[in-house]
């Protein structure tokens, strides 16, 4: 062998022993991905700096500007739009930053509200035919039914005088003396009422509005008509009632609610689909329940 190629091969051996290495292969690589790793780093942060003025955002501030004050606005209000909007954006960048989104009871219900609305109908639902409306509506009856009604007088007597328990027997003597007796001969037995003596068409949700959810209610509707019955507690006091005229509930026939029965249909086909949306999301996720006792 020559003598200049014994001396290359000499010259050039430690140093490919070198970088045959393991030790030094593995920092040479860590080292590269450091770099790449920092290179990506400064790039997204470099992106997330800047904040992008163009055309389809002037275009939706001026839209918005137009939908809330019915006119366009000038290029020296479209600037200064442009300029609230970029402060807007420096300052929830920073509060990002910061995390001030963390833990904040307005800032969760803000964002789980706006996803809500977000995931809301987001399947197509199809226009029902009368074949569904119509199994629906028979499923759904009591929602297209004519509630029953009562038309009635009552003599009140108040708790005021005596207590709950003193006007309670007024009104058991009264029931005796005011048989046969018509409206106005009969208050004359009990006290003045704050509201009205005489009532007509009163269904159930606008008796218990009146009257709270007493005796009373259920008393009017199963009292004999054209005769003093009683006494029935409400939440002012004691009453004697004499109804003058009843109706039975009716259902309503499909053709003079098929219009509801589509709206109220379409509104349940939605908030199934939404359900359904939900419960896809959920299942991509894991509830683990660790106590279900607050702390006190």
């Amino acid at each position: 062998m020559p003598a200049s190629t014994r001396t290359r091969d000499s010259s050039t051996s430690p140093i490919r022993r070198i970088l045959r290495e393991p030790l030094l292969q593995f920092l040479a690589l860590g080292g590269l991905l450091f770099v790449t790793a920092h290179g990506f780093a400064e790039h997204r942060d470099n992106v997330a700096r800047q904040i992008v003025v163009d055309p389809a955002l002037t275009q939706r501030l001026a839209n918005q500007y137009e939908s809330q004050t019915g006119t366009l606005p000038s290029t020296e209000r479209l600037n200064a739009l442009v300029d609230e909007h970029v402060r807007e954006e420096v300052l929830y960048r920073e509060a990002l930053k910061l995390g001030l989104d963390q833990n904040d009871e307005i800032v969760r219900r803000r964002l789980t509200q706006k996803l809500d609305f977000l995931q809301r109908d987001l399947s197509v639902v199809a226009e029902p035919d009368d074949t569904q409306l119509q199994a629906y509506y028979r499923d759904h009856i009591a929602d297209f039914t004519e509630p029953a009604t009562v038309s009635f007088t009552h003599v009140y007597f108040s708790p005021d005088q005596g207590g709950s328990d003193a006007a309670h027997k007024r009104a058991q003597a009264a029931l005796v003396r005011v048989a046969g007796k018509d409206g106005d001969h009969a208050r004359k037995l009990g006290d003045a009422f704050p509201l009205q003596d005489d009532y007509v068409a009163l269904n159930h949700e606008d008796a218990v509005q009146l009257f709270g959810q007493t005796p009373i209610v259920d008393g009017v509707f199963a009292a004999a008509q054209q005769e003093w019955s009683g006494p029935f507690q409400s939440g002012y006091g004691w009453h004697l009632v004499r109804v003058s005229r009843r109706t039975e509930a009716t259902p309503l026939a499909f053709d003079r609610v098929r219009d509801r029965a589509r709206t109220a249909w379409l509104q349940q086909t939605r908030n199934e689909a939404n359900a359904r949306n939900f419960d896809t999301l959920k299942a991509n996720y894991q509830v683990v329940r660790t106590s279900t006792e607050p702390k006190s």
